[in-house]
């Protein structure tokens, strides 16, 4: 499924349970279904899968959700979906469900940036206060995600050479250098540096780099 977000989202000031859709993926129906008429009656937007694959397959990553994820699953486990998320750069919350024997498992799981865990057997006043925990997270990268990707937006409109002039630029690099660097002249370095703060809608080279660290994970040279 191909990552995106909406161009238009919700209003982030309605209820959560009206904008957040828990997922529920268990492959015992009973849990299933227990889970499902809490969240329910709770006010929970609620869609329930029976494998990680079948949630693979079906979820929406362009909306804000969170997840009740069981561990132990036939074919793809829980921690192996997160696994799968990770790499695909999935942010939103995913609360591990599990019994007392998997608990070491779900601390690997938030080890692995799991938001939180529910050891079986828990009360419904516990499961709804960690989804709604979620929930609230979960809008929140969501929000953050949408900055993002408007960034990302802005830099797309870049040409090749106004990259390159970026890239010096956030280096500290003055256009005399720049235009060492790059093998051009001065004043095209200007025009291309005029360029770059008005695409990326900066005022300041301060606020150029604060928007690239936004953007891009610490360490990033890419």
């Amino acid at each position: 499924m191909p990552s995106g977000i909406p161009k238009s989202h919700e209003n982030m000031e309605a209820p959560a349970g009206s904008q957040c859709t828990v997922y529920v993926v268990d492959d015992l129906e009973t849990n299933r279904l227990h889970l499902n008429e809490l969240l329910s009656r709770d006010g929970w937007r609620v869609t329930e899968f029976d494998s990680a694959q079948a949630f693979l397959d079906g979820f929406d990553e362009t909306k804000p959700f969170c997840v009740l994820l069981d561990v132990r699953m036939p074919d793809m486990s829980g921690l192996d979906l997160q696994k799968i998320l990770n790499e695909r750069g999935v942010v939103f919350p995913i609360i591990i469900v599990t019994a007392h024997a998997d608990v070491p498992m779900a601390i690997s799981a938030m080890q692995a940036g799991a938001y939180d865990f529910i050891e079986r057997p828990a009360s419904n006043d516990l499961v709804l206060e960690k989804v709604a925990g979620a929930a609230r997270e979960s809008l929140v990268r969501y929000e953050e995600l949408i900055h993002r990707n408007r960034l990302k937006a802005r830099i797309g409109q870049l040409s090749p050479r106004e990259m390159d002039v970026l890239e010096e630029m956030i280096k500290g690099e003055m256009n005399k250098q720049i235009a060492h660097t790059l093998s051009i002249s001065e004043r095209t370095v200007e025009v291309h540096r005029s360029n770059v703060m008005r695409k990326m809608e900066v005022r300041s080279l301060a606020e150029l780099v604060r928007v690239m660290m936004q953007v891009r994970p610490s360490g990033s040279t890419g």
